[in-house]
């Protein structure tokens, strides 16, 4: 043992000796005398104690005896030693952990257990030296105390389980501290932050709780004042952070390019950053859109921006511009402004961006409620989306127009009301797309939309008006929808799906206008409009399509359909087509008029399929005669003279204002695609590629068929899903099937299947057999060969187990090809063009065929023989590919069916009855041989496998006879 003088010596130098070699031992025996024995754990890292317990004192080392104070036992640990304070409340100036004491561990009993109070304005524990451990205990102070835990340029610092209150400034201020890490932290109601951190990296916080602090919960600052400029490597989880400013990141030198804030991982608990002033970059992250809202109304002067944590989207709330960020968005981003916001002023957009409203992806038609509320928006670049706004400024409330064409422009699910002159203005921005949104309430005078060119090419190309609700939304005597785009040749128009109710404006108004465009589709709107419904100004070329609408109504002053050119402005006539199809026109003075200069050269309107009643259906001022068959003019006994105006053909027309029959005693399928066809009406005018039709035949009419003749040009068309049932057969063609015919000059009429007489065709009977027809079904065009792109299904009733085959031109073949399912989808792969395959249904029989033509459904029975002569074969065109003979002993009432197997694999006829005692059958086959091998050794060997039921294949060749 060391004598208590060496002891005391080494105490007052501070200096503990872990571990001493063999020289060091010789050296210290020279002050001590003769020295035994050594133990190197007597030297090792010890634990001092400090505690409240009686007898406990600031004197001697504290680890015989605990002391009184945390501050004494401080003053005597050295670097590695544990410092450990028991439960209890310890008051002291400050409690200091000097620089050279690297590795020390102050230990308490437990947060709220082991309290440590502060009582003079000073700081709590002051870490100046290397992996320190801290834990397990609470720092408090009554407001006069600075920092409660400093730590400044150092690494391995370890915190856990550490709460500290009512500091004057932040709990934990970290400084310069790198490879440290933070776990269970509580910081409560100091003046500054709960922690903050100064240009330290590589530090790892688990655990953070914050409440009350006056700054905020956790704060990075970037400064480079006392430490290299930055803060890097941070990674937070598991945070609790109740200040309205969460987490705040601030650069205090941001031209200093090595001062940033980088690798910052946070936890979704933070989903908004907030940014301030970007020449002196601050981003505080918030819990919340309400907290965001709250700090942005603090700093108005920063420009202050919101952007989500998880995806980098703009959100925009009070307090935000929407313009601010706009502004800082970057191309392609999404800008979300949220509800209840009121922006004044014009927006300005000049790159590809997303700005939604709080009411994006909702209906603008049926929606109420609290809204995104924006003055106007000024777009100047393509692919720009505006979605979810109600608009409330008083002059043009969106635009777009860029120096050159934009394209890609969305504008969808708005309200627009107020607007002065028009709500939304293009100028050569094509490829745009306005969806469900509402207008209505425009101010005294003023218009839903105004689409321009200026004459720029293909200005307005591809603009689709779609879905939208005009609610007395024009009263300057304008349109709804106004295509202004004279000059540009723009094409590829839609406009769709819109209701347009003005019936109270009576200054004219139209639904859509139209000029200098081609290729225009205008389908299913609704419209009451007091003005032209459709009015072209002119110059509209190509294809015009004015179908499916309801344009009726008792308070329409002008025509329906009003086509005009070369009156107004520097509008031309007219050269394109205008197919006006399937509209309800009623109620209008006039229905569809044509002006003198309407149509120009190559100009031409077709109108069928509509209600024309009204007081004048068509008035043609042109010199073009125009093409009115198949429409209602009001009346079954119409008078001409009186409805028609002009050079206009209207025969066939309908006798019925379900527009089902017509006057050339030919019907069309109703609203939902159903038709009969009978005796006095057997033709079924079919004139949409897209309406399913369900067609019955009624019993006893011979002649049905149903025409596609508007659906086919040069002999091929696309037809509609459409079934026929008659009593005989059903077709089944699917939705959108490709007809050719082998002559261009086929009209487009298919004959519904029709029962012929079986004596109308010849089917090959091999010999020695008997050919039995059960049905002949006549479907098709004749000897107009039709082939199809799709499988169609051909039903058969009551023809199960019988073999099938077709006649064309006189010609039989064949159908050898079993079906593998009766499945639409598979049979689509299966067959080839112009092939088929049968199977039995039940009791029923269906074909799958890709043409159509005389399908024969039949059996063959091996014919009773006598003595050994052989049996002559029928001829003709194709045959059937087996052929067998009775035996010339096979008794006459005894029927033995054909079974044989076709080339293309199918079983043919049905299988020898099994009904007979073997002795019959026997009889029967009359010694025949199987394949070379007499038939006992052949019904052996299937009776052993097959038990009662077999099947033979009997050779009726007349060297097999014994």
């Amino acid at each position: 043992m060391f004598s208590e003088s060496l002891l005391t010596l080494i105490k007052k130098t501070q200096t503990r000796v872990l571990n001493l070699g063999l020289a060091t031992i010789i050296g210290l025996s020279g002050l001590a005398g003769a020295i035994p024995f050594m133990s190197a754990r007597a030297y090792a890292a010890s634990t001092l104690q400090v505690s409240q317990a009686v007898g406990a004192a600031d004197t001697g080392d504290c680890i015989a005896a605990p002391c009184l104070t945390l501050n004494y036992a401080i003053s005597q640990a050295v670097a590695g030693d544990t410092v450990s304070v028991a439960a209890g409340t310890y008051s002291a100036n400050e409690f200091l952990i000097l620089a050279n004491k690297a590795g020390i561990t102050v230990r308490g009993e437990g947060v709220d257990q082991t309290t440590l109070n502060l009582t003079a304005v000073s700081d709590g524990l002051k870490v100046q030296a290397n992996n320190v451990t801290l834990k397990n205990f609470t720092l408090t102070t009554a407001h006069v105390a600075k920092y409660g835990l400093r730590a400044q340029n150092i690494s391995g610092l370890d915190v856990q389980n550490v709460k500290i209150t009512n500091m004057v400034k932040s709990a934990f201020d970290i400084n310069g501290v790198s490879n440290s890490s933070f776990s269970g932290l509580t910081a409560q109601n100091n003046g500054g932050n709960g922690v903050s951190i100064t240009d330290s990296n590589h530090l790892s916080f688990d655990g953070v709780t914050t409440d009350g602090n006056s700054w905020g919960g956790i704060a990075l600052y970037a400064t480079g004042t006392s430490y290299p400029c930055g803060v890097n490597n941070i990674s937070m989880s598991n945070l609790s952070l109740a200040e309205t400013v969460a987490l705040y990141t601030g650069i205090d030198t941001p031209s200093n390019p090595a001062c940033v804030i980088t690798t910052l991982t946070l936890p979704t608990y933070l989903p908004y950053k907030v940014t301030l002033n970007q020449g002196d970059p601050q981003d505080i992250y918030v819990k919340s859109l309400a907290d965001a809202s709250v700090v942005a109304s603090a700093s108005p002067s920063l420009a202050p921006i919101a952007r989500s944590t998880s995806d980098g989207s703009y959100w925009v709330t009070s307090g935000f511009k929407i313009q601010d960020a706009v502004n800082s968005a970057t191309a392609g981003s999404t800008v979300h402004v949220t509800d209840n916001y009121s922006g004044a002023g014009v927006v300005s957009v000049n790159k590809s961006l997303n700005i939604l409203g709080a009411r994006a992806g909702v209906d603008a038609r049926t929606r109420s409620g609290s809204e995104s509320v924006l003055s106007s928006v000024s777009i100047s670049s393509s692919n720009v989306t505006v979605e979810g706004f109600s608009f409330n400024g008083s002059g043009t409330q969106v635009t777009a127009s860029g120096a050159t064409t934009l394209s890609g422009v969305i504008l969808r699910n708005n309200i627009f009301s107020g607007y002065g002159t028009v709500g939304i203005v293009t100028d050569s921005a094509g490829d745009i797309l306005i969806k469900q949104n509402r207008f209505n309430g425009p101010a005294t005078t003023g218009e839903p939309m105004q689409l321009k060119a200026n004459f720029h090419a293909g200005g307005c190309n591809g603009t689709k008006v779609l879905d939208n609700l005009f609610q007395n939304a024009t009263n300057n005597g304008s349109a709804d929808v106004n295509f202004s785009c004279s000059g540009s040749a723009s094409s590829s128009i839609t406009v769709s799906g819109n209701t347009s109710l003005n019936g109270s404006d009576t200054s004219g108004s139209s639904f859509v206008a139209l000029s200098g465009v081609s290729n225009i589709q205008v389908t299913n709107n609704r419209a009451l409009t007091d003005g032209s419904t459709v009015f072209v100004f002119g110059s509209v070329s190509g294809t015009a399509l004015i179908d499916g609408n309801d344009f009726s109504g008792s308070t329409n002053i002008d025509p329906a359909i009003s086509i005009h050119g070369g009156e107004y402005s520097t509008d031309v006539p007219n050269t394109g087509t205008f197919t006006i199809t399937n509209n309800n026109l009623s109620g209008h003075p006039k229905a569809i008029t044509v002006a003198t200069v309407g149509l120009g050269v190559g100009g031409h309107v077709v109108a069928h399929g509509n209600n024309l009643s009204s007081t004048i259906g068509i008035d043609n001022a042109s010199s073009t005669t125009l093409d009115a068959t198949s429409n209602w003019w009001g009346s079954a006994t119409p008078v001409f003279a009186s409805v028609i105006h002009g050079n206009v053909t209207h025969d066939p027309y309908f006798t019925n204002a379900a527009m089902t029959t017509r006057s050339d005693a030919k019907v069309l399928p109703d609203n939902n695609g159903n038709a009969t066809a009978d005796s006095t009406t057997p033709q079924v005018v079919v004139t949409s590629s897209s309406q399913p039709v369900s067609i019955t035949v009624a019993n006893g009419t011979n002649n049905a068929s149903v025409d596609y003749g508007s659906l086919v040009t040069s002999g091929t068309g696309t037809i509609p899903q459409t079934t026929v049932h008659t009593a005989g057969a059903d077709i089944s063609i699917p939705a959108s099937t490709t007809v050719i015919a082998n002559d261009t000059s086929w009209n487009g009429v298919i004959s519904a299947p029709t029962v012929q007489s079986n004596a109308s065709v010849t089917v090959p009977t091999p010999g020695g057999t008997t050919t039995t027809v059960g049905t002949v079904i006549e479907v098709g065009a004749g000897n107009i060969g039709l082939t199809f792109n799709k499988a169609v299904r051909l039903f058969i009733p009551g023809q199960a187990n019988k073999l099938v085959g077709f006649v064309r031109n006189g010609n039989f073949t064949q159908i050898t090809s079993v079906c593998s399912a009766d499945d639409q989808a598979l049979e689509d792969i299966a067959l080839a063009t112009g092939g088929d395959c049968y199977m039995n249904a039940g009791a029923d029989l269906v074909v799958w065929t890709k043409h159509f033509t005389t399908f024969v459904a039949y059996s063959q029975n091996v014919n009773p023989t006598s003595g050994s002569g052989s049996s002559s074969q029928a001829t003709g065109t194709g045959s059937s590919n087996h052929a067998a003979t009775a035996s010339a002993s096979t008794p006459q009432n005894t029927a033995v069916e054909v079974l044989g197997t076709s080339t293309e694999g199918g079983v043919i006829g049905t299988a020898l009855s099994t009904t007979k005692a073997p002795a019959a059958i026997a009889k029967t086959v009359n010694n025949h041989k199987f394949a070379g091998i007499s038939w006992y050794l052949w019904l052996v060997g299937l009776a052993v496998l097959a038990g009662a039921t077999y099947f033979a294949h009997l050779r009726a060749d007349s060297t097999d006879k014994k």
